[in-house]
Order: structure tokens, then sequence, then C-alpha cells
């Protein structure tokens, strides 16, 4: 039994639905179904009957729904406990992010870590690792969400911790020659154009110097932003690349309007938090850079391992 299965189980009881529990938690309603699933098979108890109407708490449901909750606010009791002088924080914390991890970890981090710290602004600058880094270095951010590659280069002073790691994978439109395949190959991809990142991205250097091992790259666009790659995808016959855990929990690739393709490569794509051992950090960032990793633990155990 998870902290976080108590907290699934309240939110549906009080909403009356998985679904809007899911929009309301930050977390894919498919997930969301597994966990409670995961718990009812645990208790050996049905929690909820499930209809398209929604979803209701049974009789042995409700009461142990009142215990979740019981739970839950004790722990919130400690919590403000711990956080009692937090709200008198004021400070702006400033933080590079690319967009896999801006997206993936920092709108549930942001909301939790809001609760104890409700008068600190956050400013996120969504970018290429190549600019974070720069950014962290120069004292413009306080810290970075990157990726890391085996073929970059990190200065001893820039410290690196990471968070979890991805493989890299192409992906295409369902309409592409190249959706009935799971595995692909450079030899075979340098024949479609290309949608990549910016400069800012060092995945796209890397993926060029593979392509160009075979032939001379049609490159159709380039984008910083990551949905709009993947709305060219979509429309063309383009083939788009990232690590698989930019494609976890994608609706298009839930939908099938996006193919994951796995690409023949050994390459491992790190994701983690990157800051200038030469700054100090204040209380408020350290902890909202302990609550980024605890949301990777979360977000790595439910949903990577998908591909």
């Amino acid at each position: 039994m998870r902290l976080e299965q108590l907290q699934y189980i309240v939110e549906i009881a009080d909403t009356g639905s998985f679904t809007t529990a899911s929009e309301r938690l930050f977390i894919a309603q498919p997930s969301i179904s597994q966990a409670v699933t995961s718990l009812e098979k645990e208790l050996n108890v049905t929690l909820f009957k499930r209809s398209r109407l929604g979803a209701e708490p049974t009789e042995i449901g409700l009461q142990i729904i009142a215990q979740a909750r019981q739970a839950l606010n004790s722990i919130n009791e400690i919590k403000k406990l711990s956080s009692l002088n937090y709200t008198d924080i004021f400070e702006t914390i400033t933080v590079g992010a690319v967009p896999t991890l801006c997206s993936a970890l920092l709108p549930r981090a942001v909301a939790f870590y809001k609760k104890s710290f409700p008068n600190v602004t956050i400013k996120i600058r969504e970018d290429g690792s190549k600019k974070i880094r720069e950014d962290v270095h120069k004292g413009s951010a306080d810290f970075g969400l990157v990726t890391r590659h085996s073929y970059v280069h990190y200065e001893p002073s820039e410290k690196f911790q990471l968070l979890f790691s991805g493989k890299l994978m192409a992906y295409v439109g369902a309409k592409s020659p190249l959706a009935r395949k799971k595995i692909t190959t450079y030899q075979e991809l340098v024949q479609y154009p290309i949608v990549l990142f910016g400069e800012a991205f060092s995945l796209s250097d890397y993926i060029l110097q593979q392509l160009r091992q075979y032939g001379t790259p049609n490159i159709m666009t380039s984008s910083r932003n990551p949905e709009s790659i993947k709305n060219f995808v979509m429309e063309t016959n383009a083939v788009g690349f990232g690590p698989d855990v930019s494609l976890a929990n994608n609706i298009y690739v839930h939908n099938g309007d996006i193919v994951p393709l796995h690409i023949d490569d050994k390459e491992v794509t790190q994701f983690g938090i990157i800051t200038n051992p030469g700054r100090a950090t204040s209380t408020a960032c350290e902890a909202l850079i302990k609550e980024i990793i605890l949301q990777a633990d979360h977000f790595e155990r439910i949903h990577l391992n998908m591909f």
C-alpha cells in the first residue's frame, strides 16, 4: 500500500470519476486505474463500482476511504508542523528545463511544492540543455533540468544529479510507411525527411551525426516546441526523435496517431538536475529540488518502461 494510492481513492470518491481525479492530480487516467486495481488486489476487496456514469464507492470502499482520508489528514498535519516558517519565504526561483522534464515533472512537483511554499514564485524557462547549462553557469538560472549524453562533455564545475535514464526513439505518423515497423536504423531513417529540435538541443547534433554516416539528412524543419514537432510528424511522412520518456503517457501515442520506433542504437539519455556548486542555494530552492527528485521517482515507477 502506497501513500499515492490513498490519495487516488480519496480524490476519486470526492469527484465521482477516475477521469476527473486524474485531471486534478495531474496523473494519467490509466495510471490511476492501475494503482487502484493494484490496491484492490492487495486488500482483496472492490473499492468502487465502475460504470459509464463514473465511480461509486462500495460499502467496504466507503469504510476504507474514510480511513484513508483520516490518514492523509494526519500526514498533512505533520507536514504543516515542518513547514510553518516556509510561508514567510518570499523569493523567486528561476528554473531552466528541457521540454520533456518541463511537462513530465514540473507541473506535479510545483503543485505539491506550493502547498509548503505558497509565496515563492517559480519562473520556468523551457530550452535546450546547451542554453540551460550556460544560464546555470552564469547564474541567470538557479538550477536546470537537463539531458546528458555520452558525447557531451560536462565541466567539473557542473554538478549533475541523475533522475532517470531513457532510450532514444524515433516516431512517425500513423500514415507513414514506417508505422508498421517496431525497430528501425539510421540507414533507413536517412531516407525520410526529419524534424528536429533547435540548435540549443544537443540531441539534434547527435542525430545528425548518426544520419550523416548513411547520407545527407533531409531536414524538413526544426522547432523548440515538442507539440509542433509531433504535429509535423502526424501531418507528413517526417520522422521525429526523442527519448522514450517524452513519449510515455503521450496522448498522440495513446490514440495511435503517433507510432514510436526503437532505433538500433545503444546510446542512453540521462535526465537530471544541474547546479553550480560555486553558488549557494536557498532553503526554498533546495526544497524545490528535493520535490522534483521525489516526483522523478514517482514518474519512473508509473510511466517508464512502457515501450
